[in-house]
């Protein structure tokens, strides 16, 4: 987040003005130079020369993907500074602390620097807490000396001092961090002796005074233990404040001081733990959870140290060194390791056995537990059957979890029954366990049966007992029945002894299913009712979770505004955790409102166990910037943007993040590096995740999406290879992997001879593996809420299928039908929107090739209409900025319906320019951009008929959103031809004029390179043209095609393909040759010999206009140039676009071998 005072610094240096390319870059806006124009009498056939050189310079590339602003009729999106936050500058810019610093050394500070000064306090805070310097903390520090010196030279308002105090705590902390006891001693301590601060010391400063940390000469924070001991043998504090004080330390030390110092801290927290009843070193009852995330770090090893040898010298610290104590640490280290590192736990049961160390019944349940995260359940059954001697009835549980993950319903009966007929009078975590197992099948009765069993046993219900008897209701939708369950356990919550975590699980459940029905408004008084009957019953309802199930609601359905209330409830709930607030940047990159993502970055990674390690921070700050980079197409954003992404991928190559759940943001890296086309660097991704054992199908499936475009053998070859890894690495495969190995099968199957057969078995497969049978529907078994996750994935399944096996299109459309029917029966209405328009997508599509237009007409125009009434309610509801950007996702959406109703349309001869009309002005009214081949077919048929020909909207049109690409090409044309002239001064030196006349003929007349002298005296400062060419490339490769790696010999070599005037930019954000031609006309007829006329319209649409001028003149120098290239190599009968361009090349291709014959 750091980083917009270089933006801003970028944007102040001067550059010179280059008016068309601010044009292009800025859809929309009224061209000035044009403007300038206008009181001119300037003709209709007159040349603009407003591209190309500008007093001898030349213009700047722009890329050649470039796609117009998606917006409609509005400014360009730009930084503004004014929201920028001055974090950037207090890191980066001298002259922002100077400012600070001359503030703080005058006589008498006003309330105005007074508030200055408080808010570049708060922003050092921020800071510090993850980029620290001893600048920043020396900063830090003298503003808090100096705004509270007493000295009668220095007067400063009240406010000052009384603002500053409320961030005492946070700047206690960052002391405690940097060693600076003296300082907190000195300046900060004293202040209680003051009669408005008397009453006022905290936690913190009872924390500073008692650890009292300072900083030796090599960086290591050290502690005052004489002060420490006085605190733990002393009665005013509980044992559970001596015990958080202990993990402070601890954690502190450990963060704060270099990697090899942490066993001396060790040692010291060793020693003190018998003064709070901690010496057996067995710390993982609950009342040991305050060490738990000091111990965390304490037994995760630093660097490039083995686990084993970490341990052994944790061990070593140990006084005595009694084997019952080194037992007890190492069964501590596998508690704390096991929820993020299950092989971490097997390898101390190794290591407890090879120091022949007494083993427990509670390491066998850790390693059970570990095996079973690593999903080894054979290996879980073998090691508990060769360790008799430590069974206990925790362990059950372990194979009990096993039956339920395996779907192993009858092992799972078969145990519980062992259980019971053997005596072992299992406890209510087993029932819960079996309950929830039957739940997850919609076996109501059965749960409801074992529930009054342990109602005769007296045995008291748990949480997971209760979640059961609600789950069971869930599995098939039935959510009166889960909330009734619910409510009786309020009802006897203080006899059930429910607790806070208990209740407010319990109610997020219901809450996530029924967010599944996507009724965000029920959602949202479901989430009010819930905060205010916390209140009543002083049990928590409503915990992070929910939170985030409503929150990831509201951005799924585009409700900026009931977003913004989930975050307002978040905040007086005190629910501003790293996860949630993480799950608010994501839903604000879906909203496109990048920078509020990453204006709440830093906060999410404040929030963070470890400030600025979090991957899931991480992850979604680099998604928010792909996103943000995709959406913005102004250079300068997105150098950017370029910058931060490279910033953080650094940052995680060079190991400052944290590894532990890293396969999301490893996800986000291949991503961006496929994004790119850095394929290698991508699977370099891959490999490392692969080597941690983080490979996960967040990674692999961005892979198989990449080789699916190819739509090559080669290509979907590599997608089923990838499958196959994801198969023997037993990775947990999703239906989002089955969609592109479907479309994999379908292309390798369409070569073969069996028809569409494996593809086939896989759909079944797949269904089969959700609960549904394609050939008997009726015994198909699946919850409502698998069907909700699934089903937009298993709808593209079937399309594929359907739309792939047209020989039966009648006998396989069935199953598409079906299938539709099948999901409406388990889901009522209650379709997320996505599966709404998947369906709308598909079935309309497949409509269309059966020969139903009309059926496909219904659901087009139910479709649009959902989409419009839902787009003018984000317009309508919108509240952030005034201006209104709408999603992509939307868009995306709007543009699919769109195509289809084109298609429509142009299968019915019938139909009316008016209706091509009425698709343009409707998506421009909702601010949608629709795609360059869309606008190119409207502009098409509202064109076509001089009679009824729309001209003032069709050169809107232009304007808006197809123009700018084609002053790009032209652009780029221009940055050729100088280039190209660039070429040929080579080629004089190497060939001699005669040659180059001879040989460079058509390219010469084309380039305007019609005087071989005089061009050597244009370039006459240009000594050697290859080396200056050479310091063109970058510009060319970087800007003008990012897919391209041209060097001065590959140029050389292939002269046709580089300079060819065919060739084009790959966005269809442009107008296509013909439609130019027959608008230049139409302008014509226009205008008629009235200049006024065309003045008018040259006010109204400046870079239409200027461009249908300067496309008058340059298509008769491409005509002439297809002339001399048709002398040398006359047409074929009919050719394409790519067959004209292989045409043109094999009629220059005599100067390929030019570069060989002639090298120098």
């Amino acid at each position: 987040m750091i980083i917009r005072s270089l933006l801003r610094r970028h944007r102040s240096s001067p550059k010179p003005c280059d008016l068309v390319e601010w044009c292009i870059v800025n859809p929309g806006f009224t061209n000035i130079y044009i403007r300038k124009l206008t009181s001119q009498a300037l003709p209709i056939k007159s040349l603009i020369t407003a591209v190309g050189f500008k007093d001898g310079g030349e213009p700047r590339t722009s890329s050649s993907s470039f796609v117009p602003s998606a917006s409609f009729k509005h400014e360009h999106k730009k930084y503004k500074s004014e929201s920028f936050s001055e974090l950037e500058d207090l890191v980066f810019d001298n002259t922002k602390v100077e400012e600070l610093r001359l503030i703080l050394e005058q006589e008498t500070i006003n309330e105005t620097q007074a508030t200055f000064l408080v808010c570049q306090f708060s922003n050092l805070i921020d800071i510090i807490s993850g980029y620290s310097s001893e600048r920043n903390v020396q900063l830090i520090c003298d503003i808090w000396q100096l705004s509270f010196r007493r000295s009668s030279g220095n007067r400063v308002p009240p406010s000052l001092q009384a603002n500053l105090f409320k961030f005492k705590d946070k700047f206690v902390h960052i002391l405690m961090n940097h060693g600076e006891y003296s300082f907190y001693e000195n300046h900060v301590r004293p202040l209680y002796n003051l009669p408005a601060y008397r009453s006022l010391p905290t936690w913190a400063d009872t924390l500073a005074s008692t650890i009292q940390f300072t900083s030796s000469r090599k960086g290591e924070i050290q502690v005052n233990l004489p002060s420490i001991s006085r605190f733990l043998a002393g009665s005013s504090h509980s044992l559970q404040q001596k015990r958080q004080l202990l993990a402070i330390m601890l954690r502190k030390c450990i963060l704060y001081s270099p990697k090899d110092h942490r066993y001396t801290y060790a040692s010291t927290f060793f020693a003190l733990l018998p003064n709070v009843g901690d010496a057996h070193l067995d710390l993982r009852r609950p009342e040991h959870s305050v060490y738990d995330k000091a111990l965390k770090l304490l037994f995760s090893p630093a660097g490039n140290t083995s686990l084993d040898m970490h341990l052994q010298k944790i061990l070593n610290t140990l006084k005595p060194q009694t084997s019952e104590l080194q037992a007890n640490l190492l069964t501590t280290a596998m508690n704390s390791l096991i929820s993020f590192s299950p092989k971490s736990v097997l390898e101390i049961w190794k290591l407890k056995q090879s120091h022949n160390l007494p083993l427990s019944e509670d390491d066998l349940t850790l390693s059970m537990k570990a095996l079973l995260d690593l999903k080894l359940y054979d290996a879980v059954a073998d090691l508990y059957n060769r360790h008799v001697e430590l069974h206990h009835d925790d362990q059950i549980s372990v194979l009990l979890k096993i039956c339920e993950e395996t779907k192993d319903w009858k092992g799972l009966q078969i145990k519980f029954e062992e259980m019971y007929g053997k005596g072992y009078l299992p406890y209510e975590v087993h029932y819960a366990l079996v309950m929830n197992a039957l739940a997850s099948i919609g076996s109501v009765s059965e749960v409801k049966q074992l529930y009054e069993q342990l109602q005769k046993r007296q045995l008291p219900p748990s949480t997971g007992v209760f979640a059961a008897l609600i789950n069971a209701h869930l599995y098939s939708g039935d959510i009166d029945s889960a909330s009734n369950e619910f409510e009786n356990v309020l009802e006897h919550a203080s006899e059930l002894n429910l607790n806070s975590q208990s209740s407010s699980y319990l109610a997020t459940l219901i809450v996530k299913i029924q967010s599944k029905s996507h009724d965000l408004p029920n959602q949202m008084r479901i989430l009010e009712r819930c905060v205010e009957r916390q209140k009543e019953l002083e049990l928590e309802l409503v915990d992070e979770e929910h939170l985030n199930v409503v929150l990831n609601l509201a951005g799924t359905l585009f409700s900026p505004k009931d977003v913004e209330r989930v975050r307002e409830i978040a905040s007086d709930l005190d629910k501003y955790s790293s996860t949630f607030l993480t799950s608010l940047m994501r839903v604000y990159t879906h909203l496109e409102q990048f920078e509020k993502a990453e204006e709440i970055a830093y906060e999410a990674h404040q929030e963070s166990t470890v400030p600025f390690t979090n991957a899931s921070v991480y992850k979604a700050q680099l998604r928010n910037y792909r996103q943000w980079y995709l959406s913005d197409r102004t250079r300068e954003t997105r150098d950017f943007l370029s910058d931060r992404i490279d910033a953080l991928i650094a940052r995680f190559d060079g190991g400052k993040i944290r590894i532990e759940g890293a396969d999301g943001l490893m996800s986000e890296i291949v991503k961006v590096y496929l994004m790119n086309n850095k394929l290698a660097e991508a699977e370099s991704i891959f490999n490392r995740a692969k080597q941690a054992e983080l490979l996960s199908e967040n990674i692999i499936v961005p892979f198989m999406k990449y080789h699916s475009k190819e739509k090559t053998y080669e290509g979907f070859s590599k997608v089923l290879d990838l499958y196959r890894q994801m198969a023997s690495l037993k990775i947990e495969i999703s239906t989002r992997s089955y969609v592109h190995l479907m479309e994999a099968l379908l292309y390798l199957d369409g070569r073969g001879d069996n028809g569409l057969s494996n593809s086939f078995k896989l759909l079944e497969s797949v269904f089969e593996l959700n609960g549904i049978k394609l050939e008997n529907a009726a015994r198909s078994r699946i919850s409502v809420e698998k069907a909700h996750d699934n089903a937009v994935n298993l709808c593209k399944m079937v399309t594929l299928y359907v739309m792939a096996n047209q020989e039966s299109s009648e006998e396989s459309s069935t199953l598409l039908f079906d299938f539709v029917n099948f999901m409406r029966g388990i889901l009522g209405e209650n379709f997320s929107n996505q599966f709404r328009f998947t369906i709308f997508n598909s079935l309309g599509r497949l409509y269309l090739v059966q020969g139903i237009p009309e059926l496909t007409s219904r659901l087009v125009k139910s479709g649009l209409g959902e989409l419009q009434e839902k787009i003018k309610t984000y317009i309508d509801e919108f509240p952030y900025s005034p201006e209104v950007l709408i999603p992509q996702a939307l868009q995306r959406e709007y543009r699919q319906l769109t195509g289809l109703k084109l298609r429509l349309l142009e299968n019915d001869k019938q139909s009316d320019v008016q209706e091509y009309l009425d698709l343009y002005t409707q998506a421009a009214a909702l601010q949608i951009k629709l795609t360059g081949q869309q606008y190119n077919e409207l502009l098409e048929h509202m064109t076509v008929d001089e009679e009824k020909l729309y001209l003032h909207e069709s050169l809107e049109m232009c304007e808006e959103h197809l123009i700018s690409g084609n002053w790009l090409e032209a652009k780029l044309m221009r940055k050729r031809q100088f280039l190209y002239k660039v070429v040929i001064c080579h080629y004089l030196d190497a060939l001699g004029e005669e040659a180059v006349s001879r040989n460079f003929r058509i390219l010469n007349a084309y380039y305007n390179v019609l005087d071989l002298k005089d061009l050597r005296k244009e370039f006459h400062d240009v000594k050697d043209p290859l080396s200056f060419l050479e310091s063109e490339l970058k510009e060319i490769n970087q800007q003008v095609d990012r897919n391209s790696d041209w060097t001065v010999d590959s140029i050389l070599s292939n002269l046709p393909e580089f300079f060819s005037p065919e060739k084009q930019i790959t966005s269809r954000y442009k107008v296509v040759p013909h439609l130019l031609h027959r608008l230049l006309l139409a302008v014509k007829r226009h205008c008629g010999n009235d200049n006024m006329v065309a003045f008018k319209l040259m006010d109204e649409y400046p870079e239409t206009m200027e461009f249908l001028v300067y496309h008058e003149s340059n298509s008769l120098r491409h005509g002439v140039f297809r002339a001399m290239i048709d002398e040398v190599l006359p047409p074929r009968k009919s050719e394409d676009y790519k067959a004209r361009c292989d045409r043109t090349y094999e009629a220059l291709s005599h100067l390929k071998s030019l570069h060989v014959t002639y090298k120098i």
